[in-house]
């Protein structure tokens, strides 16, 4: 028996999210939202349902925003952006980057910030702890069920923005900062290749930070329990088919983690639970709870 592959997280679909099954989404599917004032949509992986209320993971896609999203922070909530495709401007506090594919921000409590698309196609991988975060961009747009998004009509984006803010500020972890001065962006100079260690707001440029070779695999953290508040991690992993030694092979369960994995380049073969195997590509995600016995095998020379 292979994986399941899935368009909604089971909990939208009509499955009992209970049954922390592993799953496959297919590219560009999820629980879509969009969000009024935006030309793009939020589609939501896992939701607070299936992660037992412990995390959010979404992917966010859409064309260059007319205004940077308002400027707020959250008292408790933990996000982060990791630039799949494209561009986008992300403000932290006093700083600013533009962020292309591979390169990362943190966005601890407290940190004010903001975030404007301003490529033709940007993609976003995002992590939210705790969960139930995703009931904030439902209250903020409406469901989506096309296959990218929308024709937004951008007449006052920044009105429409900011009413939607309003009116979820009470009932989630949304503070606005309306004063909050969007400085310009700036270069990147060199002091965001590590990880700070603690949970503070923070950039890492892409292919930089720590690093470890495990065979044939390469691994990158860009968030460790140390800065997400022992919320969750999140690490890259390139390598290739050429390698005899495969560090994900040979089997491998871990009774109290659960692992997500997002295809971004290459093909990976899945097998679970000692099943039959299953292909995932670019843009596919494999969910994988915790005790789930799990082999990956890269397919090709590079993913």
């Amino acid at each position: 028996m292979t994986m399941e592959r899935m368009i909604l997280p089971p909990s939208v679909a009509g499955k009992s999210a209970s049954t922390k099954e592993p799953y496959i989404f297919e590219s560009f599917s999820g629980d879509k939202v969009y969000v009024s004032g935006t030309p793009s949509v939020a589609r939501f992986l896992l939701t607070g349902k299936e992660t037992d209320g412990k995390f959010t993971i979404l992917t966010s896609g859409g064309q260059a925003f007319p205004a940077p999203v308002p400027t707020h922070y959250h008292k408790h909530t933990h996000h982060d952006f990791l630039c799949i495709r494209g561009q986008l401007k992300v403000w932290l506090s006093d700083q600013c980057r533009i962020l292309s594919p591979g390169d990362y921000a943190s966005v601890a409590p407290d940190a004010i910030h903001a975030y404007q698309l301003i490529g033709d196609h940007t993609e976003i991988f995002s992590i939210i702890a705790p969960a139930v975060f995703e009931h904030m961009f439902r209250g903020l747009g409406e469901p989506y069920t096309g296959p990218m998004w929308p024709d937004a009509n951008l007449e006052r984006p920044t009105e429409k923005l900011n009413s939607g803010v309003a009116n979820v500020m009470t009932e989630f972890d949304v503070i606005p900062v309306p004063d909050h001065k969007l400085v310009d962006p700036q270069p990147w100079g060199g002091s965001e290749n590590q990880l700070p260690g603690s949970q503070k707001p923070y950039f890492l440029c892409n292919c930089t930070g720590p690093s470890a070779v495990l065979g044939g695999t390469v691994v990158r953290p860009y968030v460790t329990g140390a800065e997400s508040g022992n919320t969750y991690s999140l690490a890259t992993l390139e390598g290739s088919d050429q390698f005899e030694t495969q560090v994900l092979s040979g089997g491998i369960q871990f009774p109290d983690v659960d692992h997500c994995f997002y295809v971004s380049d290459g093909y990976l073969e899945f097998t679970v639970s000692d099943t039959g195997s299953s292909c995932i590509g670019p843009d596919e995600v494999a969910w994988l709870p915790a005790g789930t016995p799990f082999d990956i095998k890269p397919v090709n020379s590079y993913f």
